[in-house]
């Protein structure tokens, strides 16, 4: 586990490479939530995982990151909220897979590049 967060956390110009999961969020409340801005994932089994029942997200963009190569690069569980989760300026290159939103999630992807 690379970062694991039950609090309100944000990581910022980080690269996380060959991690079992780079960064989970887990917990419950508001107070909970990640938030990565301008991050590199690469060669992670899974990227980030949310595993929470928090009301809302700590921020709900997760602007300009890179997936690079990892086996899920988003993991969604737990129960979604009604505000949309960004990923402007994301991009998502040789996953295995992309996004597993198992909770059903609003997502925007329209700003973000799949290749």
């Amino acid at each position: 586990m690379g970062v694991t967060a039950a609090q309100r956390t944000w990581t910022i110009g980080c690269t996380f490479t060959g991690w079992r999961t780079a960064l989970m969020c887990h917990g419950t409340g508001a107070d909970g939530g990640i938030c990565y801005t301008e991050c590199r994932f690469e060669g992670n089994e899974v990227a980030v995982h949310y595993n929470t029942n928090q009301t809302n997200f700590f921020n709900s963009v997760a602007p300009d990151n890179q997936f690079l190569r990892n086996g899920t690069a988003i993991l969604i569980e737990g129960e979604p909220v009604d505000q949309a989760m960004g990923l402007p300026g994301c991009r998502f290159e040789g996953n295995g897979t992309d996004i597993d939103n198992r909770s059903g999630q609003p997502l925007d992807i329209s700003q973000a590049a799949f290749q």
